[in-house]
């Protein structure tokens, strides 16, 4: 987003706009033009931004629905586009080179980027990090090509979320994004090294029990102020096997049975229905 409003401040736009803290970013655009500012409220925004007949509104899923500021421009019939909607205007006419994937998309355009102002063939880029080489995370150069991230994804657009992924990383950052978004979320824990599926529950992560992964995942969603996350986890311990998978790296890898992972998927599956059920009721 710093990016975006950088480029409309290049091109003699006045930009104003809200981050949740603080941050050297923040400042930097603060310095360059740009009003930000830090309150969840509606009274926040500058009067210039104010009017619909002048104002564009961009944001991006990481702004909650039910924030102050979104609740004011949604009633006062702004028009609002989310920032891959301004990308993808920006994007005509051009060659664009759309970078996607789940993990590397920054460093991964800021080398399209590099490479493209390396090799003579110039172009612009939108990077979503502060490249090193050009100082900053707006390139704008001669020609038509545009290097840009291109998969944010929505959350909004959907009822439910079920985190199903292995990596504890992953699983934060699919819970953290349903929750600002608002929309209900539920993930299962581990289900490997198990045989019982009647061990098989559906909790708060904050009760549960005899559960490694669930631990983990009890302390980092308290550090970070996240709770009222339903999953389904088993109560049973780990079960002892004589022939565990011996990993390259050295490492054990627990084993799995079938049935075990798959009744999971299977109660994930119920309690969405049923909470939608609840909900359309």
């Amino acid at each position: 987003m710093s990016a975006l409003a950088r480029y409309f401040l290049h091109e003699g736009k006045a930009v104003a706009g809200y981050d949740r803290t603080e941050s050297a970013l923040t400042r930097a655009l603060a310095t360059e033009g740009a009003q930000v500012n830090y309150e969840d409220s509606a009274e926040a925004i500058p009067a210039p931004f104010r009017n619909p007949e002048t104002t564009i509104v961009v944001y991006t899923p990481a702004v909650p629905q039910d924030h102050p500021q979104m609740a004011f421009f949604r009633e006062g019939g702004f028009l609002m586009e989310k920032r891959s909607q301004m990308l993808g205007h920006l994007s005509e006419g051009k060659y664009v080179m759309a970078v996607a994937g789940t993990h590397g998309k920054t460093t991964t355009s800021t080398l399209v980027a590099w490479l493209n102002h390396s090799t003579g063939m110039q172009g612009s880029a939108f990077l979503g990090g502060i490249s090193k080489n050009f100082g900053g995370n707006l390139v704008l150069g001669e020609g038509n090509r545009l290097a840009v991230e291109a998969d944010e994804f929505d959350l909004s657009a959907y009822d439910y979320v079920i985190d199903a992924v292995d990596t504890v990383t992953a699983k934060l950052e699919i819970i953290m994004r349903a929750k600002r978004a608002l929309i209900p979320v539920i993930s299962c824990m581990g289900t490997a090294g198990k045989l019982d599926v009647t061990a098989l529950k559906v909790s708060d992560v904050s009760k549960t029990s005899g559960c490694p992964l669930a631990r983990v995942m009890r302390r980092e969603l308290k550090s970070r102020g996240i709770n009222g996350v339903k999953v389904v986890y088993s109560e049973e311990s780990l079960a002892t096997a004589n022939n565990i998978e011996q990993a390259p790296n050295g490492k054990n890898t627990p084993p799995s049975m079938i049935f075990v992972p798959a009744t999971a998927g299977l109660l994930l599956a119920r309690e969405v229905v049923l909470d939608i059920i609840k909900e359309k009721l």
